[in-house]
């Protein structure tokens, strides 16, 4: 205890246990300005999220007089540790369920505007199955804590960051955490500390001097606080750790649009990747620091209706222009969706923002499955808990306005957790559904006896389960079969974990698209094409080759001159991009004439307008490009009427399309074309950058459809949603 100045006389020391009575007096004799004493108790009640026990301790000053003063002071009894892998508290494995909290609020920007504010979050966070929040490079209010040593939640603080690395901004660090210390270690919510997020205003990459100083950081924080856990460099790709209680790391993919690149990050991660750790002599890596994901996520979008006072936009709306190439700003998106015309898409804006807030939960769900099929992987952390002004990536807006999914992530977002790990989310009749189950037991078990039930429309099954304890993943192959039905449909495989008495201890879903038995076409087109796989694919989907004057469509992956001229004059014309590809014309000059040094791909050169070339657009590769969706989402669409209305689901798209979702856009349409041209296409973040994926265009008498989607991946028919598309790009090309 510490005494605003040196005094002489007694200190009344009282203990209250949660339910208010008393455990412990004492009275103590002081005569400085500081105090030191140890009490033990000889039986306590341990404080966890399922159980916040907190006692007070009231210290009273007492001097000749009478009393002085008093303070009063809430603590828990709780142990936090990491071993073997995985944290424990109190003794039991604990599964981290983490979201990454930055802290802000609609008016007051870091203060929050009341307590009632923040017991609100903490009840909606451990509503959605949260119990951690990483309160992100802030010293939050006092309340913050105090709600959440009340409520029941773990918290995980960072220092803030600097912005350049010398000594002084190093000591400052320092006595940032030591000020920290001071006010706030008492706090049985807070069980792990950060020093450093992402390796901002550090090179530790770079520069040894710096390694060993987050080494001695490290050990000093670990000495004066050794009650809690201790994380280093809280990092990302290409930085790393180089002593830490727990190996987090942060990486972003969108399931639909990198599903390969997400599933091979987290196996490598865990597998204890080697790029989690410098490989510089600092490093001290042991090997058994629990493996946390500790940001990943997608975005969403909020309602704008929901975040106006008085019919005024908040006033951070005009920002983030300079952030992600512009398609950060929220200014205007009712605008940009309509002057788009995706109201004949989606329907309302509202509608439109539902649709993209479901669109987020896919993601996330099927991420965390992922994550929890992964035995090593031992907690996460979500980006984020809400929306940070322009980003809109949280799982509540700013003014605390829960998403549409709050209550079906708690499904996912608990501690056993059944994952379906479907390696298609498509089947025809008749076909195999394979699924690579996994249930997963986080801090809880799987009693014996334990089953798993499933249905899928009539049919349903039962698989036994293996006893299980805590942090364990079991899997149980299964293999449906698709029903035979009328007409494509979003169907959706229900699961439920089921103890032997039948209390149910999990439940999830997923989502598959069926398609029926294709029927020979009512149409068989007369076709020809340059790619003989193609001509192949086409023959198998009922289709007759023949030669060209007799063609009714022509099948390419490129245009020229002489292939313009045929659509002028009355050919159809059905552009299949490839993989790669990087121009839809091979025949334009490398200069744009003679009165231009504009040169096309020389070094310092640009390229022409494609609006001078028909069909006036361009080929857009989306990885390393805004369209790629890793952080700032994208929302790509199908539009579900004409020829795509046999294809379930939409518009949005779905997992089913994970196989065939394209790896370019075509750009440089006007925003009317989206209103009729356009068929299938996506925006960035706050409806920015519209590119499309399927796009028809007349010229003359003839007319071109032109397509992005990877559809030759598979053999004919494995995936059914390839051959759906095929369907309904032929039918395109050739109607009225």
């Amino acid at each position: 205890m510490t005494l605003a100045r040196p005094c002489t006389g007694m200190i009344a020391l009282e203990i209250a246990a949660p339910d208010g009575h008393l455990v412990h007096t004492e009275t103590l004799h002081v005569s400085d300005a500081t105090l030191a004493h140890a009490v033990t108790l000889p039986e306590f009640q341990p404080w966890s999220p399922e159980t916040p026990a907190l006692y007070t301790l009231r210290a009273t000053l007492r001097g000749d007089g009478g009393d002085l003063d008093t303070r009063s002071e809430t603590f828990g009894f709780r142990r936090i540790e990491a071993k073997d892998g995985v944290l424990h508290l109190n003794g039991q494995p604990l599964y981290l369920r983490g979201a990454l909290d930055q802290d802000y609020y609609p008016d007051g920007f870091g203060t929050p505007p009341s307590l009632e504010l923040l017991e609100d979050q903490a009840r909606k966070a451990k509503a959605m199955g949260l119990n951690c929040l990483r309160c992100h490079i802030k010293v939050p209010d006092p309340r913050y804590y105090e709600v959440a040593d009340r409520l029941g939640l773990l918290i995980w603080t960072e220092i803030p960051n600097i912005e350049t690395f010398t000594p002084e901004s190093a000591q400052r660090l320092r006595t940032t955490m030591e000020g920290i210390l001071a006010r706030d270690r008492n706090h049985p919510s807070i069980v792990i500390w950060t020093l450093v997020n992402e390796d901002w205003g550090t090179r530790l990459r770079e520069v040894a001097d710096q390694r060993a100083w987050i080494v001695e950081l490290f050990d000093w924080l670990k000495a004066e606080d050794p009650l809690r856990l201790v994380v280093d460099n809280s990092a990302c790709f290409p930085n790393y750790h180089v002593k830490t209680d727990i190996n987090d790391f942060h990486y972003y993919r969108t399931a639909l649009d990198r599903r390969e690149e997400w599933e091979a990050l987290s196996r490598e991660f865990a597998g204890a990747a080697s790029w989690t750790f410098s490989p510089q002599p600092e490093a001290q890596w042991r090997g058994d620091e629990p493996l946390i994901l500790s940001e990943f996520g997608v975005w969403g979008l909020p309602d704008p209706a929901n975040l106006r006072t008085d019919g005024k936009d908040p006033w951070w709306m005009p920002y983030g222009a300079t952030w992600a190439v512009g398609v950060a700003l929220p200014m205007g998106i009712e605008q940009r969706f309509h002057e788009l015309g995706l109201e004949q898409v989606f329907g309302t804006f509202t509608q439109f923002i539902e649709k993209v807030q479901w669109h987020q939960f896919m993601n996330l769900k099927f991420e965390i499955e992922d994550i929890r099929s992964h035995s090593p992987i031992a907690g996460y952390v979500i980006t984020e808990f809400t929306d940070v002004h322009w980003e809109g990536n949280g799982l509540m807006d700013m003014a605390r306005n829960p998403r549409v999914f709050a209550q079906a992530l708690a499904h996912v977002n608990t501690d056993v957790v059944v994952a379906p790990n479907l390696r298609h989310h498509a089947a025809r009749a008749g076909q195999d559904i394979a699924l690579d189950l996994k249930v997963a037991t986080g801090g809880e078990t799987l009693p014996e006896g334990a089953r798993l039930e499933w249905t899928l429309g009539e049919d349903g099954g039962t698989v036994a389960l293996p006893e299980a304890g805590p942090m364990a993943v079991v899997g149980a192959n299964l293999t449906l079969r698709a029903p035979k039905l009328p007409q494509s449909e979003l169907a959706s495989i229900e699961f439920a974990v089921l103890a032997p008495d039948g209390r149910r201890i999990a439940q999830n879903g997923e989502a598959v698209a069926l398609y029926p038995e294709r029927p020979t076409p009512e149409r068989r087109i007369r076709f020809r094409t340059d790619r003989p796989l193609v001509g192949e694919r086409l023959l198998v989907l009922g289709h007759e080759e023949t030669e060209a004057e007799d063609a009714e469509l022509f099948i390419t992956d490129v245009l020229d001159g002489p292939r313009i001229e045929a659509i002028h004059a009355g050919a159809r014309y059905l552009q299949i991009v490839e993989q790669g590809q990087r121009r839809l014309r091979d025949d334009t000059s490398p200069r744009d004439g003679p009165m231009t040094l504009q040169i096309e791909d020389a070094p310092g050169g640009t390229r022409s307008e494609s609006y001078f070339s028909f069909p006036g657009y361009s080929l857009q590769n989306r990885h390393n490009s805004i369209w790629r969706g890793d952080w700032v989402g994208n929302f790509p669409w199908l539009r579900r009427d004409g020829a795509f209305r046999h294809i379930p689901g939409g518009p949005l798209l779905d997992l089913s399309f994970a196989r065939v979702i394209p790896h370019q856009v075509l750009t440089h349409q006007r925003s009317w074309e989206f209103r009729g041209r356009v068929q299938a296409g996506t925006v960035v973040g706050w409806v920015h950058r519209p590119a499309a994926f399927v796009i028809e265009k007349r010229l003359g008498k003839g007319k071109l459809v032109i397509s992005t989607f990877r559809l030759m991946r598979d053999p004919f028919d494995a995936d059914p949603v390839a051959t759906a598309l095929w369907d309904g790009l032929l039918d395109l090309a050739l109607a009225p």
